[in-house]
């Protein structure tokens, strides 16, 4: 019987043989990854410092450049129809009896008001302003040569250096007999159309029934928009970016650089060039006139006006 006489080898020792090239690809690979970190810090420090570098001298050079300044002007325009107006009226009594005429006028006061919310007037369109005062459209009370307000001319002519004085007997001319003193008493309305665009005739239709109900006094139709904020702040915004664009075409063309600075200051906003057409333009028509040719109510014909906005833009650049 043959005998193996060949080394034998202890399972052990093979194990950790073949475990060695592991280890040290393992170390290897560590090893590579702290040298890129290391270079990948290295590289991002480098940045900042230059980055900084960068900062402070642009920073020197910002602070060194002289700034120059530019006034532009910027305007914006838009053409819109009215869509809410107002008229101004009033029922104006003269007399001496206070109580009959607020009696009077508070009666007309109920009919012209429920003849408004029959055309679905709200009542929030309707302002009311009742007022008494003195009828100043009477004569002044007669003055009589004892008062110390009676005119010149009714004084003797002074002779040589004698002061003037007053004399004590009643003048030759007759004096008018004083009347009584009346008072007037009014109830102010102004009333809105706010369905104006959709109904662009009933003002013209209210006011003339008014006439009919005790409204002898009228004032303008003025005219305005539901939305005239709104429209006024885009005029404005838009007028402040022309003016912004002019700005920067007008630094480029001068070679200048960034803006540093800017001040807006608003010149105009929602003014009109165009104004609303009336026919028969008497504002304070008396009642008596009405019917007359000459002085006919007042009517609205409606238009549109162009509003605008102009602004004017001041920047600092360098």
């Amino acid at each position: 019987m043959l005998e193996n006489n060949q080394p034998q080898t202890s399972p052990s020792l093979n194990n950790q043989d073949a475990t060695l090239p592991r280890k040290e690809s393992v170390v290897s690979k560590s090893k590579s990854r702290f040298v890129l970190m290391a270079i990948i810090a290295a590289t991002v420090i480098g940045l900042m410092l230059m980055l900084g570098v960068g900062a402070a001298v642009w920073y020197l050079i910002d602070k060194t450049t002289p700034v120059s300044v530019l006034s532009v002007q910027g305007k914006s325009s838009k053409k819109i129809a009215y869509d809410q107006v107002s008229v101004n009226l009033t029922i104006s009594l003269v007399g001496s009896n206070v109580e009959a005429l607020n009696t009077e006028i508070d009666t007309k006061t109920v009919k012209l008001l429920d003849y408004l919310k029959s055309q679905n007037v709200a009542e929030n369109q309707i302002q009311t302003n009742k007022s008494s005062y003195p009828d100043y459209d009477q004569p002044n009370y007669p003055i009589d040569a004892t008062n110390p307000m009676v005119s010149p001319v009714d004084l003797p002519e002074p002779t040589g250096f004698t002061p003037p004085s007053i004399p004590t007997n009643p003048i030759s001319k007759p004096a008018p007999v004083p009347s009584e003193r009346k008072t007037r008493v009014e109830n102010n309305f102004i009333i809105t159309f706010t369905d104006f665009a959709e109904n662009p005739s009933k003002p013209n239709k209210v006011v003339s029934e008014a006439t009919k109900l005790g409204v002898n006094r009228f004032g303008s139709f003025n005219y305005n928009f539901k939305d005239n904020k709104a429209v006024c702040q885009e005029l404005e915004n838009e007028a402040t970016k022309d003016a912004f664009n002019r700005a920067t075409d007008r630094i480029k063309s001068l070679g200048g650089g960034r803006i540093v600075k800017r001040t807006t200051n608003l010149l105009g906003s929602c003014g009109g060039s165009n104004y609303p057409i009336y026919e028969g333009y008497n504002m304070m028509a008396k009642v008596d006139s009405i019917a007359s040719s000459s002085n006919p109510v007042p009517t609205l014909l409606g238009g549109q006006q162009e509003l605008f906005s102009m602004v004017e833009l001041t920047v600092e650049y360098k």
